[in-house]
């Protein structure tokens, strides 16, 4: 009899010593959920922030790659422009040539 009743102190202690470490092990379990959760919320808030001050045009390390994109997008434009007076001009100067040719063979074709 006193041996069933030591036998059950001790079932008793194991199933406590096991239930102190299955609860220890879900509260850490449940303190770096929270700590991810927060990690987590704090970063969306950083990138709301910054998705803000880049709609808004606030953003520094926007505004410079912005602001060399659109001036490489000024100087092609410049370019694209003389390249076009210049291939407008050239076409020009092809008309006349053909233009002077037919009338020179025009010419020489009348004259035999």
């Amino acid at each position: 009899m006193i041996f069933h009743h030591f036998s059950v102190i001790i079932l008793y202690g194991i199933l406590l010593f096991l239930f102190s470490i299955i609860l220890s092990s879900f509260a850490k379990f449940v303190y770096l959920c929270f700590f991810y959760f927060r990690i987590i919320s704090e970063r969306l808030k950083q990138i709301s922030l910054k998705l803000a001050e880049i709609q808004s045009g606030e953003a520094p390390e926007y505004l410079q790659p912005l602001a060399e994109l659109e001036d490489n997008m000024r100087i092609r434009l410049e370019v694209a422009g003389v390249l076009r007076k210049f291939r407008l001009k050239n076409l020009d100067n092809q008309y006349e040539a053909e233009e002077l040719t037919a009338k020179q063979n025009f010419e020489v074709f009348i004259a035999v």
